[in-house]
């Protein structure tokens, strides 16, 4: 391929083979710049896998012994959108199939503004695309993220950011350092500087509920300090976490959740003593 249509300055390709060190070595002689996909994740390879789906396509429509005859159309035929055709974009000339076409069709015309409607076409599909997309975060060097392996999500810390786009160097649990996407990480409320209450971690600076010990008489504690939630005292606390107004003559209990919303109790159980 490189003696046909020379050598390139970068190449665009997966980690497997293209990431080994014989292939290393080989760009190096050859003088071109190997850049990989990100492990894990297709859709940074997106031409090539395009390609590998129109292959298939191909295969699925044309008999074997056909193939080259399906291929050769495919090169001959307009890209969607566009007026003109691979083997136009490539060679400046349509080539000749099976199809009747006259000479002068196969004459060479070099097309000069063709990438522009390539551009117009990918700018229209990113358009549509970030409608329903968004960005995702930066991370840092150092930080403490959650990294996606397999269908579950493992503790691990950002190395450092990689040359390639959203990617990132990050040291997993095993202590091994891995290269992985945005899209495989994410942001965990367990820093470095913070010390979270490891049965309360996921509620963040949540007040801890202890309406079920008599001593605590409605207090609430955050880093085991107690604090009293109702501003209000002429509330008093019951056993079963419920709060009830000493100046109401009702004595409507109120009971308040782990995230301070209050929770009346029906009046149909008013006649119960709970």
């Amino acid at each position: 391929m490189f003696a046909t249509h020379g050598i390139p300055k970068i190449m665009i390709c997966d980690n497997v083979p293209f990431s080994s060190w014989e292939m290393k070595k080989f760009s190096k002689e050859w003088c071109f710049e190997i850049i990989t996909s990100s492990p894990r994740y297709p859709k940074s390879n997106g031409f090539a896998e395009k390609f590998v789906g129109i292959a298939k396509s191909l295969l699925r429509k044309a008999d074997p012994e056909k193939l080259y005859e399906a291929l050769l159309e495919y090169r001959c035929t307009p890209i969607s959108g566009m007026s003109v055709s691979p083997s136009q974009m490539l060679l400046s000339r349509k080539l000749r199939t099976k199809l009747p076409i006259t000479q002068t069709e196969l004459q060479p015309v070099v097309h000069k503004h063709f990438r522009d409607g390539l551009i117009k076409k990918q700018a229209r599909t990113k358009l549509y695309y970030d409608k329903q997309a968004h960005v995702r975060p930066e991370f840092i060097s150092g930080e403490k993220v959650m990294v996606s392996v397999g269908t579950q999500w493992e503790p691990a810390v950002i190395v450092k950011k990689h040359s390639t786009p959203r990617s990132y160097l990050v040291k997993n649990k095993n202590g091994r350092i891995v290269r992985r996407n945005k899209c495989h990480i994410r942001k965990t409320n367990i820093q470095t500087n913070k010390e979270l209450n490891p049965d309360y971690h996921d509620l963040g600076d949540e007040w801890n509920i202890c309406g079920n010990n008599t001593q605590d008489n409605g207090l609430y504690h955050s880093n085991n300090n107690p604090v009293n939630l109702n501003r209000n005292t002429s509330h008093t606390t019951s056993q079963n976490g419920y709060l009830y107004n000493n100046n109401s003559a009702s004595s409507n209990p109120v009971y308040i959740t782990r995230r301070g919303r209050n929770v009346n109790r029906p009046s149909r159980y008013d006649d119960y003593l709970l």
